[in-house]
């Protein structure tokens, strides 16, 4: 909504709108650095409408986007920002259109691509993200976008192209431990649990408290029959997140198929009681109740896991077995 003649005006120069940026507008300045006034006039606006948004005043931050737009139709950073609260208020094609603009006005600020590529990906719609991220590689390379466009090739099933993304991340960022992570995650998928156990090792030396390392390093110690190793990297895990429902269902997995059954159970239990609608831990307690005999408490941890989960495959198969 354009603010009348009186109003303050919402570049945040404290003067009246008549008096600044509506002279601009109109013509009103026609000395020679009007262009360099009109410029900073814009500015002002836009740093006071990234404020707006930044403290979530999204209508106040949208009204000075759209001011801006009427002095200068173009202007990148408003389309931008305006792309941006199309996204948060569920406008998804609004808001892709609006940041493919701002790159059409400026195809050289990264913020701009990485605002897309995060919609595009949410919208599932990889290709283009990975055009996207291609298109940066030509302008602002880097170890994030390497490691953003791997991610991306995983999605797609590519996973050689995605590890050869994620070790030009981590050649250009050797201190990074997501990016090790994401390496180690990748090479695992690909049946190279050698190399990933370093990628992962890695990632712990520089983060020893990095969650997704130390559960993906206790899954590959395991397959790599690390038993102890492995439920040991769990146990790290529960200390640090004692919420983590995956890592204490793999560690009662592990306890169960090294033969501690009695141990496991009692850890699917205390899983159980802190996240009741846990499907996949009710069937693994149904498993490892196979081991004790007891076949009444077999039936009912499935039967309780296809409650949770209808449409739960194994449970089903596993019901199916045991009647």
């Amino acid at each position: 909504m354009k603010p009348g003649r009186n109003d303050p005006c919402p570049c945040g120069s404290g003067r009246k709108y008549k008096h600044c940026c509506q002279a601009k507008e109109s013509g009103g300045v026609r000395h020679a650095n009007a262009g360099q006034s009109t410029q900073a006039a814009l500015a002002q606006m836009m740093q006071t409408g990234k404020a707006h948004h930044n403290a979530g005043q999204v209508a106040q931050a949208e009204a000075i986007c759209r001011q801006v737009l009427q002095i200068e139709p173009a202007q990148p950073d408003a389309l931008n920002l305006l792309g941006l609260i199309a996204y948060q208020t569920g406008h998804n094609e609004d808001a892709v259109n609006l940041i493919r603009q701002a790159i059409s006005a400026n195809k050289r600020v990264p913020d701009y691509y990485k605002n897309l590529v995060t919609i595009l990906i949410a919208l599932e719609r990889l290709a283009e993200a990975e055009a996207c991220l291609r298109d940066m590689l030509v302008f602002a390379p880097s170890a994030e976008v390497h490691n953003n466009l791997g991610s991306i090739l995983q999605k797609q099933g590519r996973i050689a192209e995605a590890i050869e993304c994620y070790r030009r991340a981590v050649k250009l960022k050797p201190d990074n431990p997501t990016m090790w992570n994401n390496l180690g995650f990748a090479l695992q998928s690909t049946g190279e649990p050698e190399e990933a156990l370093q990628c992962y090792r890695s990632a712990l030396e520089i983060a020893p408290d990095h969650r997704d390392a130390l559960l993906n390093l206790g899954n590959v110690l395991i397959e790599q029959g690390l038993r102890a190793e492995g439920i040991e990297s769990y146990r790290r895990l529960i200390r640090i997140d004692p919420d983590s429902a995956i890592a204490h269902n793999n560690l009662a997995n592990a306890l169960v198929n090294g033969g501690q059954s009695a141990e496991g159970i009692k850890e699917y239990e205390q899983l159980i009681e802190k996240t009741p609608g846990f499907a996949i831990a009710h069937m693994n307690l149904g498993n490892a109740q196979g081991h004790t005999g007891h076949l009444d408490d077999v039936l009912a941890s499935y039967r309780r896991a296809l409650e949770i989960k209808p449409d739960f495959a194994e449970a089903h198969s596993n019901l199916i077995f045991c009647l």
